[in-house]
């Protein structure tokens, strides 16, 4: 089939003409993107987003553009604010290895500082832990246990977050509880790529009665990131579909989604700023009911 170019911004894109077929895995091709990376506003970009998944979309960005100081600065200050030392770390040195001449040392005050301020917060949650542990009062052991995965999740220690949230199921008394310790696990799982662990986990939570619906909303792009690894794009679509526009407010998620996508082998065209990613990345046909 005769190839088509199309120009969008900065991007020439090469793909085949779509064929009358509605399997998107059998159908659709990966782009190729020539040319440099879009230009935006970064700090504007950003600013629209907070803690860990500010953090996520700065170093995805970053890693992608072309080298630049000034970005690498950035993602460095927000790394301290976020109080990543692994992420503080590895942009230090990436610098140093693209913009040698403005490379900085590492802040070691700062490393300091912030790894005595990070053992003192998990001492202090195991301490009280202990205590709770020893007075026999689960709830306050089920909660402790998940704010101690809450704290390792910010600090983007994902192995020890997903261990703390598995210990909190052994002290959940309510529906609710289990429901909180099923999606906590979900959201690790997800950062990790850990599809089995997430599909198994969702399968847990339909027997569970539940009508809340940011919680099914969250499930069902679980489900969605699940059939995309699979790369069962066609029924992926269909699940993002049956979400409506105004419940595309989960940061996180949409993050996660973000970052899936760039591992499978779909177009990455403006990755970073899509509200709804998987809507202008396919060329997909109609979806039948």
């Amino acid at each position: 089939a005769e190839v088509s170019t199309q120009t969008t911004g900065r991007f020439k894109l090469k793909y085949q003409p779509q064929l009358n077929n509605t399997n998107l895995s059998s159908t659709m091709e990966p782009m190729d993107v020539e040319g440099s990376p879009v230009c935006l506003d970064l700090d504007s970009y950003i600013g629209q987003y907070s803690g860990n998944v500010c953090l996520q979309r700065l170093k995805f960005y970053v890693d992608n553009a072309r080298p630049s100081s000034e970005n690498y600065r950035l993602l460095i200050q927000t790394a301290m604010d976020c109080k990543n030392m692994t992420v503080y770390t590895d942009a230090v040195e990436a610098l140093s290895n693209t913009c040698p001449s403005e490379a900085i040392a590492l802040n070691v005050e700062w490393i300091t500082q912030t790894s005595k301020y990070l053992t003192n917060k998990v001492d202090r949650l195991e301490q009280d832990l202990k205590s709770y542990q020893l007075s026999q009062d689960k709830e306050n052991i089920r909660r402790t246990h998940q704010m101690l995965g809450d704290h390792y999740h910010d600090c983007g220690d994902l192995s020890n977050a997903i261990k703390h949230y598995q210990k909190s199921r052994d002290y959940a008394t309510t529906v609710n509880h289990t429901m909180e310790f099923l999606l906590s696990i979900i959201k690790v799982s997800v950062y990790l790529n850990h599809w089995t662990s997430v599909s198994n986990y969702i399968k847990k939570t339909e027997h569970i009665e539940n009508s809340d619906p940011k919680i099914l909303r969250r499930l069902n792009l679980a489900k969605g990131l699940c059939e995309m690894s699979q790369k069962n794009y066609h029924q992926a679509a269909k699940i993002f579909a049956s979400i409506t526009c105004d419940n595309w407010d989960n940061e996180a998620v949409i993050t996660c989604i973000v970052n899936t996508l760039l591992k499978l082998p779909v177009p990455r065209i403006h990755l970073y700023k899509l509200p709804v990613p998987w809507i202008p990345l396919y060329r997909t046909p109609p979806i039948s009911s």
